[in-house]
């Protein structure tokens, strides 16, 4: 009877022992190594997720560096449009293209002071108004040539048409007044647009 109580009690102690065994392998070993386990799963899930990120913006950048030209050319444009600099000398020059192109006589263009617009960051406006003549197709097409066709953007404010003969039909001869705003963008630091000393007049271009 004692050797069967020692070999119970050998059992459960070895019982026992085994437990304490396998509790100290699971906080010691298992359970550690499962939440190293976890955390670079969890690494690996965010890599991933960056590396498709960082994929996709590649993928852009190449798009975007195929059509640089295109970016360049519209930049170009956008800067005819828009320049940094009252850019007279060329805009009169794109006024005579105009009236040449459809047939009509540009008799003045006078330039008034530069004006800070008023949506202001840096946006100066200059007020111009010109007289043309021509029959009504002809001042019709150079209204179009103008606001579509000429590189700089214009602001058309008002326009009055008169007859030279208050007889006759708006397609024979008539005089044009147009009063528009060109606009001119300062880069940050720089100054205003020189003022305009005097009237810009263009005679007799047809």
């Amino acid at each position: 009877m004692t050797r069967g109580h020692a070999a119970r009690l050998w059992a459960v102690g070895g019982a026992f022992g085994a437990a304490v065994l396998v509790a100290l392998a699971w906080f010691f070993l298992i359970s550690p190594q499962r939440a190293e386990t976890a955390e670079l799963h969890d690494e690996t899930v965010a890599t991933q997720a960056q590396i498709g990120t960082l994929q996709r913006r590649l993928t852009q950048l190449r798009k975007e560096n195929s059509e640089l030209a295109k970016f360049q050319a519209q930049l170009a444009a956008d800067r005819q449009a828009l320049p940094t600099d009252s850019g007279l000398s060329d805009f009169l020059r794109q006024i005579q293209v105009a009236g040449e192109a459809t047939g009509v006589t540009v008799n003045s263009v006078n330039v008034g002071e530069p004006d800070l617009a008023e949506s202001g960051g840096g946006l100066y406006m200059l007020a111009i108004t010109m007289t043309v003549g021509g029959n009504g197709t002809t001042l019709s097409r150079f209204l179009d040539q103008l606001q579509r066709v000429q590189p700089r953007a214009v602001l058309i404010s008002s326009v009055n048409l008169a007859a030279a003969d208050p007889s006759t039909s708006i397609n024979s001869t008539s005089g044009l007044t147009v009063n528009m705003q060109i606009f001119v963008a300062t880069p940050p630091g720089a100054k205003a647009p020189a003022p305009n000393t005097e009237h810009t007049t263009s005679e007799g271009t047809n």
